[in-house]
């Protein structure tokens, strides 16, 4: 084959720099796309917003409507030191499910050599068109956070769960009972 008419000259071709060359470039698409998630959190609310190449993905969501603050961490994480952490609206946004299944087919068998009658033949051309099929299939719930939803890898995050739980719990009913109480309790005095 001759070298000068192929269409990459393999003769003069640097595999090494055009692995650097797109390692490099696939990570700084990676970090570029890590650093376009902004979070925030207010004395009302939690703003979750993605600013890519064109800004406007956002999602605000009251403390009122918060259910539930989960954190999850994977291996990875707890070596690096970064968790993830959920605020659950009851809206089923972040929930996905995993399905696990085992499936087994089979035919009926072939000829066995026996001379058959005009009936056994009918009947056997249609036991060779069967086909059995047993499956069985595990569906269960599981979280898959997304970073448009949930406080994605983030590092110092003690500290961010501990002001989530203390700004639900200032929003949450109970939160509300008790400074309707201290405030009934200091107009009596």
């Amino acid at each position: 084959m001759n070298k000068d008419s192929g269409f990459i000259p393999l003769d003069e071709f640097s595999y090494s720099l055009f692995g650097i060359f797109w390692a490099v470039l696939f990570t700084l698409f990676t970090i570029f796309y890590q650093r376009s998630f902004h979070y925030a959190i207010t004395n009302h609310r939690v703003i979750f917003t993605q600013h890519l190449i064109i800004p406007g993905d956002g999602r605000r969501i009251l403390f009122d409507n918060i259910n539930e603050i989960r954190t999850q961490r994977t291996m990875l994480g707890a070596m690096f030191g970064y968790n993830t952490i959920i605020c659950d609206t009851g809206s089923q946004l972040g929930i996905g499910e995993d399905a696990m299944s085992v499936s087994v087919g089979t035919t009926t068998g072939g000829n066995s050599g026996e001379s058959v009658t005009a009936e056994g033949q009918v009947a056997r051309g249609w036991f060779k068109k069967m086909f059995a099929f047993l499956t069985y299939q595990r569906t269960r719930k599981i979280d898959l956070p997304d970073p448009r939803f949930s406080f994605f890898c983030i590092t110092n995050w003690k500290s961010i769960e501990q002001l989530l739980n203390e700004m639900h719990q200032r929003h949450s009913q109970s939160g509300i009972l008790n400074d309707l109480k201290d405030q009934i309790a200091e107009s009596q005095d």
